[in-house]
């Protein structure tokens, strides 16, 4: 297995673990893009690689930043992004045109944003304290999240949809060649 696309996915995600921490609109990072990204570029057969890997750059930035209770549903809602993106490469480079590539990109970045609001609400209502464990209390905490959901969804639009067409062309471009797993150790070979 070679290990360059990997170290490539590292030195990504540690840039966006960096973004993390310096200044910013809330909720406007590009680290759950970079995790669709990282899933699209290794794969569905490194999909679990690339999941532990985001985990780690966002562990890497909350070490800084701070620790917080609902860090189990954020790094999982941050993994499901990463297999999301693994899942969906062979279909965005499947696209037939630019324009089919950019929607699908921005099909894929949405719901990852949708999927990792759903899943860090659903832990900000299990485990805090600001809303009772009713139906009611999980739609207010939906609701009261809303604010905050435009502007992750807004950066993993922008983010998610750059970077997965980006990941989507080099795949396609690269179609029949092992550019992602090469045996030998190169980075490119006839598959």
């Amino acid at each position: 297995m070679s290990l360059q696309p990997v170290l490539i996915v590292g030195v990504v995600l540690a840039l966006a673990a960096l973004a993390r921490m310096m200044p910013h609109t809330s909720n406007m990072t590009p680290i759950f893009a970079v995790g669709l990204a990282a899933g699209a570029w290794l794969g569905r057969d490194r999909q679990v690689l690339a999941g532990l890997m985001v985990i780690v750059a966002m562990l890497v930035g909350d070490l800084v930043l701070g620790f917080h209770w609902t860090m189990p549903f954020v790094y999982f809602g941050m993994y499901i992004g990463a297999t999301l993106g693994a899942r969906s490469s062979d279909w965005l480079a499947g696209a037939k045109s630019s324009w089919s590539r950019m929607g699908k990109s921005f099909a894929v970045a949405g719901t990852g944003s949708l999927l990792f609001f759903a899943v860090s609400n659903i832990g900000v209502w299990l485990i805090g304290e600001l809303y009772p464990r009713t139906l009611e209390g999980l739609v207010q905490c939906f609701v009261m999240a809303v604010p905050f959901f435009k502007q992750s969804l807004a950066a993993d639009l922008f983010f998610g949809s750059v970077l997965l067409y980006g990941v989507a062309l080099a795949r396609r471009s690269f179609r029949g060649v092992n550019w992602i797993a090469s045996e030998e150790g190169g980075s490119v070979h006839a598959g």
